[in-house]
């Protein structure tokens, strides 16, 4: 007998199992799924057992050392998920395997002899995605008390970690919860996989790394949030998307999906009126927005130059009781300098990006190379020291808020981008918080009175397509985690732009939105695939990058609607070292999954794909 085995580690795409003899001792009790013990190179390593045939093409086979586990630790549906997700995200399936199983530790398994029993099995239908779109708390609490299955198990995906105590005090049978993030120790994530293969864990709750887990009887599948950018992986293989991700594990498992949140996606409106999706009422779109929206461009006018209208420093003077948010897009006291005498900006020396200013510690820093140097004197090209500085930054707005309450009480802390600063968010107590996003999941929600966003502009000007909906969805989160009687300040110099001019009628922007992506070729009317090389030069990261679309090109000469954009640079350029070259491929969603495949069988190793990404140009 002969068993396919993938090695439980990294290894080549295009070469993800091997074949071996089964000596004739374990003939009867060799199993797909099983791990066992195989010889590879010099070693022994842990492999899990593919398939299993009478013969094999290849000569010369080493044997199968051992059975390390009896009981499967995949069934043949979790296997079949676990390489579609290889296939479709140009990724080893060594090494997703490799996600999904338990710490590999010899005590550890010796404990799983231990508790090993048998897995529920059975095969269910798939159905189509359900999308529920709820409006306050009590709203979603009785949704998920309904959808969540009694007999089988039920996955909740979250977009942070952060966001995982807020549900379990919504889930009726909190005893039964098992929690899956990145933050579990060896030792408890462990503990975590045995009960949820064991089926004794219901309602597993967590991050997208929870779909990678090997489930008994896997019934109900709940993403939450799905707005959420935290909910596609972007810096790592493979860059899955929850809720995509999560619709291919419901074909195999059978499982039913629902999509719920307080906004919907474009996507998602788009798929539920067209009847791709179910949705539980006519009710798919978000609550009509009133907030207190401030036009900007008076405020010269009134000789304030600061980055606090006049009317939200009144608002913040009368705040006295409860905490105080004031959202940044930047961090800093500015978002880049200018030499008023020759137009040079301050630029990193690596990758030639504007530096961004921290008047606190007197320095200029890049944060995509995370390198600073000494604020200059003065401008490092002409001398001058006529410098002037542009775009407001959490360390401005903090100034500003010292000068405005000189005498409050409250502490005032500023979150920049690092988890050494959220320590500084002590939820029961009044705060006044300045921070960017990093800061959202970990505010106490219900004890801010006031929250404003300080320059709400930045998000409708970066060059990409999704830029709007994420300011969109962002004011809808504020406001839906806000207490009722909190106020919600909008500081714009564009209070015209559809996504301001939407907010008491919220289909207008789904309508607008659609219009133009229709335009351009964006989803939903197309799937993107984006894949990127980082070149240690630019002239061979471009030479293969033109090689890679010259070959693209040859797999859709006949008459097709894919559309491929020629080789371009990412934003910035130049990160880690490297010189990043992008190509784009917008392919019909009706066979998206078949040009997948014809794709990757061509896109070399060393190329990173992302397919459906958040961002076009930058990494």
């Amino acid at each position: 007998m002969i068993a396919a085995v993938v090695p439980v580690k990294r290894g080549k795409i295009t070469l993800p199992f091997f074949d071996y003899v089964v000596p004739d001792d374990l003939a009867d009790k060799i199993k797909i799924g099983q791990l066992v013990e195989i010889p590879l190179r010099s070693k022994n390593e842990s492999g899990v057992v593919r398939s299993l045939a009478h013969t094999s093409s290849i000569k010369n086979l080493k044997y199968i050392n051992k059975i390390i586990h009896e009981r499967p630790f995949f069934n043949p549906e979790s296997l079949k998920f676990l390489e579609e997700i290889s296939e479709l995200y140009h990724t080893s399936l060594g090494s997703i395997i490799k996600s999904a199983l338990p710490p590999m530790q010899k005590r550890m398994l010796n404990k799983l002899i231990v508790q090993a029993t048998e897995p529920i099995t059975g095969k269910k239908i798939f159905q189509k995605p359900k999308l529920f779109i709820y409006n306050n708390l009590d709203d979603k609490k009785s949704y998920l008390k309904k959808i969540i299955s009694t007999a089988g198990q039920t996955l909740i995906i979250v977009p942070e970690a952060a966001d995982v105590n807020e549900i379990v005090e919504l889930l009726p049978n909190q005893k039964s919860i098992g929690i899956v993030t990145s933050y579990l120790s060896n030792k408890d994530l462990f503990s975590a996989w045995i009960k949820i293969w064991q089926g004794e864990t219901k309602i597993i709750l967590g991050t997208r790394r929870a779909l990678l887990m090997s489930y008994a009887n896997l019934e109900t599948i709940i993403i939450d949030e799905d707005w959420s950018p935290s909910h596609k992986s972007w810096d790592s293989a493979p860059r899955l998307h929850a809720r995509d991700a999560a619709i291919i594990a419901a074909k195999y498992f059978g499982a039913a999906v629902h999509i719920i949140g307080h906004t919907p996606t474009v996507e998602n409106y788009f798929f539920a009126r067209h009847n791709v999706y179910d949705h539980q009422r006519e009710a798919i779109l978000p609550r009509p927005l009133f907030p207190n929206l401030i036009d900007m461009r008076h405020e010269t006018g009134m000789k304030n130059f600061g980055s606090l209208s006049l009317i939200l420093q009144d608002a913040i003077t009368a705040a006295k009781n409860g905490s105080i948010f004031l959202y940044c897009n930047r961090r800093g006291s500015a978002s880049y300098v200018m030499c008023r005498d020759c137009s040079a900006v301050l630029r990193c020396s690596k990758c030639q990006q504007a530096q961004t200013y921290h008047e606190s510690r007197g320095e200029m820093a890049c944060h995509y190379c995370r390198i600073a140097q000494p604020m200059p004197a003065g401008c490092v090209g002409c001398g001058g020291v006529n410098l002037m500085y542009y775009g407001k930054g959490t360390e401005a707005v903090l100034r500003e808020i010292k000068k405005l309450l000189p005498d409050d009480k409250r502490e005032i802390i500023n979150i920049e981008n690092s988890e050494e600063t959220l320590k500084l968010i002590k939820p029961e107590k009044n705060q006044i918080i300045i921070g960017t996003q990093l800061a959202w999941s970990h505010l106490n929600w219900k004890n801010i009175s006031l929250m404003a966003f300080i320059d709400a502009d930045t998000p409708l000007f970066v060059p990409e397509y999704r830029s709007a909906e994420h300011l969109w969805d962002l004011l809808h989160d504020a406001a839906f985690r806000m207490n009722e009687t909190g106020s919600l300040y909008v500081q714009t110099n564009h209070p015209e732009h559809p996504v301001y001019a939407s907010l008491p009628n919220p289909e207008a922007f789904y309508v607008a939105e659609l219009e133009q992506r229709k335009n351009f070729g964006y989803p939903p009317y197309k799937y993107l695939l984006k894949l990127f090389l980082g070149a240690t030069t630019k002239e061979s990261g471009k030479a293969e990058s033109e090689r890679l679309f010259r070959q693209l090109n040859g797999l859709t000469k006949e008459p097709t609607d894919t559309k491929i954009t020629p080789p371009l640079e990412l934003f910035p350029p130049i990160q880690k070292g490297r010189y990043w070259q992008a190509i784009i491929l917008k392919l019909s969603y009706t066979d998206y999954k078949r040009q997948l495949r014809s794709i990757m069988k061509i896109v070399p190793e060393n190329w990173k794909v992302d397919p459906n990404p958040n961002t076009l140009l930058s990494l």
